[in-house]
């Protein structure tokens, strides 16, 4: 937690986090990524998102929401 993230403007943000969990492959991994606390859905990857999420609109949060393949989880 309150690691710095891309999208705002503070030095840190108190819902990032980072981990070597690889949502694509549902696995752990290698390289470390930053994850988005209060996101939804099954990639809350901060370099997934356009802007942060407090920041997105409802309708910009369900298309990051519909974007995403949710047959892989299944």
């Amino acid at each position: 937690m309150f690691e710095p993230c891309p999208h705002t403007t503070r030095k840190t943000c108190s819902f990032a986090s980072s981990s070597t969990y690889n949502p694509d492959k549902q696995r752990g991994g290698v390289t470390t990524k930053i994850f988005c606390g209060i996101a939804t859905g099954p990639d809350n990857r901060v370099s997934k998102l356009d802007k942060c999420w407090k920041d997105m609109s409802a309708s910009a949060k369900k298309k990051h929401r519909d974007n995403y393949n949710w047959d892989a989880y299944r």
